[in-house]
């Protein structure tokens, strides 16, 4: 099976995939990238594919996936090439999460798609018609909202997000998750409006990450919560280098 590994900000994203389907997935914090061979466990792992945002995990990871497996670990945009335009100034930076969460979204749709992603950061992409990734917006995401209000205020206090709030919060902390959670639904319903208008598109936008299985229930955009997307972009570029 293929080992799909997605390197984030805050978690190691992992799934195990038969085809194009994952048979399992999970994450490990990017705190104990020891833990995930552990996490992984017997499964019999055939190939290795990685995209990282974190470099200095990655640089951590790599040399311990090399000794649990024997392979190499093959990272996307270096060994296993994108296989689509990216029409940005400068094409080597855009993030590999979201290279890859434009290249499963144009397989699953043929169309020209908005694609947000609702982890650390809050990404809305566009792909083209013809499945270019023409870029998008880039936002703080609930977690990192919450944690930049505690830490550069005097005081107002530390808080985290569970279920919706009241969209009147009656206490200081109640006001911070009434706007961080509301917050991020708003920023995003209204960036999937202003692209579909100013770009023409059409059916609905695919929402992954995190925090995008609660943001695509409440959003009034047309909405499809997809888990893994990002690792399902990897699996395909996976396959492709596999059949060349």
């Amino acid at each position: 099976m293929l080992l799909a590994i997605d390197v984030g900000n805050t978690n190691i994203h992992f799934g195990l995939f038969d085809g194009m389907e994952p048979v399992h997935a999970s994450a490990v914090p990017c705190e104990t990238p020891d833990a995930l061979p552990e996490a992984v466990g017997d499964a019999n792992v055939t190939g290795i594919a990685l995209a990282s945002v974190a470099p200095n995990v990655t640089e951590r990871l790599i040399p311990l996936l090399g000794m649990r497996y024997v392979m190499p670990v093959l990272m996307a945009g270096r060994d296993l090439p994108y296989g689509i335009d990216i029409q940005c100034d400068a094409p080597e930076k855009v993030g590999a999460d979201r290279i890859l969460n434009a290249v499963a979204a144009y397989r699953r749709t043929q169309r020209a798609t908005i694609v947000v992603d609702v982890g650390s950061a809050v990404t809305v992409d566009l792909v083209s018609e013809r499945g270019s990734f023409c870029g998008g917006a880039i936002a703080p995401g609930p977690r990192l909202m919450l944690n930049a209000l505690h830490e550069h205020t005097e005081l107002l206090p530390e808080t985290v997000l569970s279920e919706a709030p009241p969209r009147l919060g009656r206490d200081t902390r109640a006001a911070i998750r009434a706007g961080i959670y509301w917050g991020t639904v708003g920023l995003t319903d209204r960036l999937i409006a202003e692209i579909a208008e100013d770009r023409g598109v059409r059916g609905p936008a695919l929402i992954t990450g995190g925090g995008g299985e609660w943001v695509a229930s409440l959003l009034k955009a047309e909405a499809e919560f997809v888990a893994h997307l990002t690792l399902e972009g990897l699996a395909i570029l996976a396959q492709g280098a596999a059949s060349t």
